[in-house]
């Protein structure tokens, strides 16, 4: 997700955006929730400023920054920085007024940007709206790696809802198109039921025959260590963190393993045993 200081920093360059004083000069709150509506784009990108900053009662102004967010289609800065706001919300109330507005915040019209604030607030308010699957479920294929993270962290919980949407984005996209967030999220979407455990395993170990690309077979195998963590998954993983003649290989086996948290700690013998034995200090920083 985008930093407060880089959101700050973009919102202070736009053409329209306020200068450095006026962002020191707090507007009143009255003055700020009237500026998020205005018809006027550079006072409501003030507008917004003001509400990105310590204090300001931003969970009062929801509907104002829903309507800020309609008024500022097309607007290449307004957009995120209004997502950030929301992901200020504090009260329950707030947030579900909101989220019709991260629902929108989140298809793949919007920048990254935006959408990883999106998706940051949906982690943050611990749901994923139905009406968000179909965009959550193409953000953990997504070709930007910030965008996977921060999207996996927020439907990791919650993926058995999203296990119809999921498996449609998988099976689109192909073995060609896999990530190990994308397969990941695909084998925690089976939840605790054995036959559909069994047939996301059978579908995985299908796609992989024949599979030479080793981003597409560590995703599979991410999926599989998932599914059964006493399974062939961790080691295949394992052994490509060790083996790949490429290093880069290498690291995504690691960060599958580390995505896999508990369901990867049999991995730790082996990984210890390949710090001792290796002799590349980049294998060795990365063990």
């Amino acid at each position: 997700m985008a930093k407060m200081s880089d959101l700050s920093s973009a919102t202070t360059n736009a053409p329209d955006a306020p200068t450095a004083t006026a962002a020191v000069e707090r507007w009143p709150h009255d003055r700020t929730q009237t500026g998020l509506i205005a018809d006027d784009a550079s006072t409501r990108m003030t507008a917004l400023a003001m509400a990105i900053q310590p204090g300001a009662p931003v969970d009062q102004w929801v509907q104002e920054l829903v309507r800020c967010v309609e008024l500022s289609r097309g607007d290449e800065i307004a957009p995120q920085v209004a997502a950030t706001v929301f992901c200020l919300l504090k009260t329950p109330a707030a947030q579900q007024l909101a989220l019709p507005c991260l629902v929108t915040l989140a298809t793949v019209e919007n920048p990254p940007p935006v959408r990883r604030a999106a998706a940051h607030c949906f982690w943050l308010y611990k749901c994923i709206p139905a009406g968000a699957w179909p965009s959550v479920s193409q953000m953990v294929f997504s070709g930007d790696a910030d965008l996977r993270v921060v999207a996996f962290g927020a439907a990791l919980p919650h993926a058995e809802a999203g296990a119809s949407e999921i498996a449609a984005t998988a099976a689109s996209v192909g073995a060609a198109g896999w990530t190990t967030e994308g397969l990941d999220l695909l084998a925690a979407s089976a939840g605790a039921s054995e036959p559909k455990q069994r047939q996301i395993e059978a579908y995985v170990m299908r796609m992989l025959q024949g599979e030479t690309k080793v981003p597409a077979m560590v995703a599979g195998y991410s999926a599989l260590a998932r599914l059964n963590p006493k399974g062939a998954g961790v080691a295949a993983l394992v052994q490509v963190a060790g083996t790949a003649p490429d290093w880069s290989d290498g690291k995504l086996a690691l960060a599958a393993l580390r995505q896999l948290e508990e369901k990867g700690r049999s991995a730790v013998p082996a990984l210890v045993k390949q710090l001792v034995e290796t002799d590349d200090p980049d294998r060795e920083d990365a063990l």
